[in-house]
């Protein structure tokens, strides 16, 4: 999934949460350092429970929750690469 830029002028950073923007239906906004932390805590809940019913689907939302990060490997933190557990 390619990341969209999209230009907010809030006067701060956005925290994870609800968010609307525009005219747009109303979402979740989920800062990097939150979801990689979640998507630890999902892979650990999925090496516990290896036969989950919908595995394939919270696989799909690890990857997505992962994704805010760039492909290069180097610039995450070391407690967001992949083999870590969940914090």
């Amino acid at each position: 999934m390619k990341t969209r830029k999209i230009q907010v002028n809030v006067g701060r950073r956005v925290e994870t949460g609800p968010v609307k923007i525009g005219d747009d239906w109303p979402g979740v906004f989920i800062r990097s350092d939150n979801a990689v932390n979640y998507a630890m805590c999902l892979e650990a809940v999925l090496r516990e429970y290896p036969r989950c019913h919908n595995k394939h689907v919270l696989e799909q939302l690890t990857d997505l929750l992962r994704s805010g990060w760039t492909n290069e490997e180097a610039d995450k933190p070391s407690w967001a690469r992949k083999d870590d557990e969940c914090l």
